[in-house]
């Protein structure tokens, strides 16, 4: 044993052996010969397999279930500390993945309504540029009507698609959704 302890960097001891079968006046003995070479002892057994004396000296370093078990307990500890921060983390993540999935729901609603509206709009201009083209109504008045018509449809859509982004939010858009479905005939 004495040859392994001075080729050894990590001693792993698990014996069942009544006393320390490493003893401070063995490990001086051959302390020479690993010419100041840190060795790191991880004592499992209990009762110890190392004095503990042996632990004192500069060039080794002892960890004993003892030092393990209070390791476990400070890292315990240190986990018990971090909860509420990972608590509140997994609930802020829980609210934004909730209020992303009821946003996506409205998606389909919002795009019909764009699509209703921008479909009448159409309609509408096609009508009005075709009267404008009657009326020698110059390009650049053509395209600010248009502008306009384009503005007055954003508006008019402005107050029901922010409030439906909002119930969404707070998760409350269905009975919102079912009311714009209905006032702008959209369907199912």
């Amino acid at each position: 044993m004495d040859r392994a302890l001075v080729d050894a960097d990590v001693v792993v001891g698990t014996t069942s052996a009544p006393e320390p079968i490493i003893t401070l006046d063995r490990f001086k003995a051959i302390s020479p010969q690993r010419y100041d070479r840190v060795l790191l002892i991880l004592d499992l057994a209990v009762p110890r397999d190392v004095d503990p004396a042996v632990g004192k000296l500069d060039d080794v370093y002892l960890y004993s279930v003892d030092d393990l078990q209070a390791a476990c307990e400070r890292n315990r500890q240190e986990r018990q500390r971090q909860w509420p921060k990972a608590k509140k983390i997994i609930d802020e993540e829980t609210l934004r993945f909730v209020s992303e999935l009821h946003h996506r729901s409205t998606g389909p609603v919002i795009q019909r309504l764009r699509e209703h509206a921008e479909d009448i709009r159409m309609e509408e201009w096609v009508r009005l540029n075709n009267k404008l083209s009657q009326m020698n109504v110059s390009d650049e008045a053509r395209r600010e009507i248009e502008k306009s018509l384009d503005r007055v449809v954003n508006k008019l859509l402005h107050p029901p698609l922010a409030s439906l982004r909002e119930a969404a939010m707070d998760g409350h858009q269905s009975s919102l959704l079912a009311a714009i479905k209905r006032l702008f005939s959209l369907g199912d």
